[in-house]
């Protein structure tokens, strides 16, 4: 595939994306605790999806996606320039493959 941007954004997309990646990271017990949170609610039950890679159970997450929002805010805070990817996190989207 070929790029359709100059060597410089392709740059600060990548450093974005490791400045994003690191805050994860650092972060990984407060998504580990939201993800328990979600998961050992009461009031949310899983589905059963085909994702297009079989059958998958799929559950409402609210804890993980607010706490991944925040993540991705607190890092294009900080990032310097506006951001250059998608801020937009999938979370069992099934327009996304593999996710």
């Amino acid at each position: 595939a070929k790029l359709t941007h100059d060597h410089a954004t392709q740059y600060h997309f990548v450093s974005q994306s490791l400045q994003l990646w690191t805050a994860i990271q650092r972060n990984i017990h407060r998504l580990w605790a939201a993800a328990d949170s979600d998961m050992l609610a009461p009031d949310r039950f899983y589905q059963l999806w085909n994702t297009g890679q079989g059958l998958n159970r799929v559950q409402t997450c609210p804890t993980v996606r607010r706490t991944m929002t925040d993540l991705l805010d607190e890092v294009q805070a900080v990032a310097g320039r506006p951001w250059v990817g998608l801020s937009v996190v999938h979370l069992g989207d099934r327009d996304v493959p593999n996710a």
